[in-house]
């Protein structure tokens, strides 16, 4: 039994606001005896549970159904947090703009080739330059200008203030134009690589160059490269490639078999093309069969 009256005892099922202004107000615990102050004023302890009384809320600033429709500006900007230069400003140059919009624009179609497109636009982009700014902060500031259509509608898209290096940029395009999907499709057809019937030397050279650029990151070395197209080649072409190396291509570095490829299939492009038949004159025009 505890000590005191009887009418001290609460239960913990009673008004915990009433019983600490009562004990408060007795400076006593529920057995009767004193206790010190607690460094916690809003809380006492009855018959062993804790009833904590939290500090009454601060009112809500009132906010009418207009502030709730006003347009706000927070979250607006584009996706680029673009990085400070100390002591420099960058002036992008309308002209380069112009160049950029006029001779090198994404669409997002899915027969374009991303990285034909980043190959193209770093092109355009170095010929541009300012003392003091990175190149890399120069790109991100004219990438966004060789968007449109479908691939604008992406870009805005992004967590705004999201990209804040050159190299953010590029993967997220990368990513979203040339997925794992794109790249195995692309790499297989490297690797499985077939001079067509007809097709020249030059243009299946060319062809398989162009494969290899759609693709820069086919994880294929120099060797495997030039073994490929060798073995892709019909019989016709194979052994011209071996004669030109004097006897087999296979004995020659991956560079030194580059060059060979290089300089055969250019002179047998020349030569194609000077051995072309010429147009025939009409002889009661003057004018050739082309022209007709």
């Amino acid at each position: 039994m505890t000590r005191g009256s009887s009418k001290d005892l609460v239960s913990p099922s009673s008004n915990p606001e009433r019983l600490l202004h009562k004990l408060s107000k007795n400076h006593k615990s529920v057995s009767g005896e004193y206790i010190e102050s607690s460094p916690f004023p809003s809380s006492t302890v009855v018959q062993g549970l804790e009833c904590l009384i939290p500090p009454p809320a601060p009112m809500a600033e009132r906010q009418t159904m207009a502030d709730v429709t006003r347009p706000l500006l927070e979250g607006r900007g584009g996706p680029i947090r673009f990085p400070v230069v100390e002591g420099h400003t960058l002036e992008l140059k309308h002209h380069i703009i112009q160049l950029i919009q006029n001779n090198c624009q994404f669409h997002g179609l899915a027969k374009e080739d991303a990285n034909t497109h980043l190959r193209n636009f770093l092109k355009l982009a170095d010929t541009f330059t300012q003392r003091g700014i990175p190149q890399t902060t120069i790109y991100l500031h004219l990438f966004p200008f060789s968007l449109t259509y479908h691939a604008q509608t992406w870009f805005d898209s992004l967590k705004p203030q999201s990209i804040t290096s050159w190299n953010d940029l590029a993967t997220k395009f990368l990513q979203k134009y040339f997925p794992a999907s794109k790249l195995t499709q692309t790499r297989n057809d490297i690797i499985n690589f077939r001079q067509e019937v007809g097709e020249s030397l030059y243009d299946a050279w060319e062809r398989f160059k162009g494969l290899l650029q759609k693709c820069p990151n086919h994880n294929l070395d120099d060797t495997h490269v030039i073994q490929t197209f060798y073995n892709g080649l019909t019989m016709v072409h194979r052994p011209t490639l071996d004669a030109a190396a004097h006897g087999n291509l296979m004995d020659f570095t991956a560079s030194e078999a580059w060059d060979l490829i290089e300089k055969l299939t250019e002179q047998h492009h020349d030569w194609r093309s000077s051995n072309s038949p010429s147009p025939i004159a009409s002889p009661s025009s003057g004018r050739s069969e082309m022209d007709l």
